[in-house]
C-alpha cells in the first residue's frame, strides 16, 4: 500500500513537471514555481547581423577621392564684352573622371556673354583625382572685371577655385564728321569751307516757339521725325 502510494505520486510529479517545463517555469525543490529565465542567444544574434549589415552598406559607398586642380586655365576676356563693358562672375560646376578627364559641366550662374568663354577655358583646365572611384565635383567661379589687379587663381577645398579675368576700359573716341560752313573764301556768302560738326552732326537747326518761329533756335536730331522734336535753345 505504501509502496503503491509512492509510485503514483512520483508519476504525478514527474508529470506536473513536463507541464511546467513545457508553459515556460520550471519546479524547485522546495515545490515553488520559477519565471525560467530567457536565453540571451537571440538578442546577440541580431546585434551581430545588423553591425554586419553596416559594415556592408559602409564597404558599398565609395569613399571620396582626392580632388585637386592641376592647372586652371584663364578664359579670353570676349572682345564684344569689352566693347558693351559687360563684366560678373560665371560660376561652373566641373565633374572630372576617376581618370583626371573632363565628364561634364554645368553652369550654376552666370551673365551669358561671358559664359561661353568661361567653359572653353574649363575644358582647357587639368585635374588630378587621387583614389576616386566614380566622378567628382569641382566649383570654379571666373570673375570678369576692367582694370583688375592680376592674381593667381585661388582653390579653396570647400568652396572651389576662383580665376580672375581682367581687362583694360575701352577707350572711347569720339568721331565727328565735318561739315560744311561759310568761309572767309567767299566772303562768308555761302557754305565753301568746312568745321567740325559737333552738335550740327547729330542735329540739325530748326525754328522753335521760343523765338516766336522768327529763326532757327532749335534742334531736331537728324532722322527723327516731326512728333519726336527735341528742341533747345541755341
Amino acid at each position: 500500500m505504501y509502496a503503491e502510494l509512492r509510485g503514483l505520486t512520483h508519476a504525478w510529479s514527474r508529470r506536473s513537471g513536463s507541464t511546467l517545463a513545457r508553459r515556460g517555469s520550471a519546479p524547485t525543490f522546495a515545490g515553488q514555481i520559477m519565471p525560467r529565465a530567457r536565453p540571451k542567444t537571440l538578442s546577440t544574434l541580431t546585434v551581430a547581423l545588423a553591425m554586419a549589415g553596416c559594415q556592408s552598406v559602409a564597404a558599398q559607398v565609395p569613399p571620396p577621392g582626392n580632388l585637386r586642380p592641376v592647372e586652371l586655365v584663364s578664359p579670353v576676356y570676349p572682345p564684344i564684352a569689352v566693347s558693351a563693358r559687360v563684366s560678373g562672375d560665371v560660376t561652373l560646376v566641373v565633374r572630372v573622371r576617376p581618370d583626371g578627364g573632363i565628364g561634364g559641366i554645368d553652369v550654376a550662374r552666370g551673365v551669358p556673354l561671358l559664359t561661353e568663354a568661361s567653359q572653353r577655358a574649363a575644358e582647357a583646365s587639368r585635374f588630378e583625382c587621387l583614389g576616386c572611384v566614380a566622378e567628382q565635383e569641382h566649383t570654379i567661379t571666373y570673375s570678369f572685371g576692367f582694370d583688375l589687379t592680376p592674381r593667381e587663381p585661388e582653390t579653396d577645398p570647400q568652396s572651389g577655385s576662383r580665376v580672375q579675368v581682367t581687362a583694360a576700359s575701352p577707350f572711347v573716341i569720339p568721331l565727328f564728321s565735318n561739315i560744311s560752313a561759310r568761309s572767309i573764301k567767299c566772303l562768308y556768302l555761302w557754305h565753301c569751307g568746312t568745321q567740325w560738326g559737333g552738335m550740327d552732326f547729330y542735329n540739325y537747326r530748326i525754328r522753335s516757339g521760343r523765338c516766336a518761329w522768327l529763326w532757327k533756335c532749335g534742334w531736331r536730331r537728324r532722322g527723327a521725325s516731326t512728333s519726336a522734336e527735341s528742341q533747345s535753345a541755341g
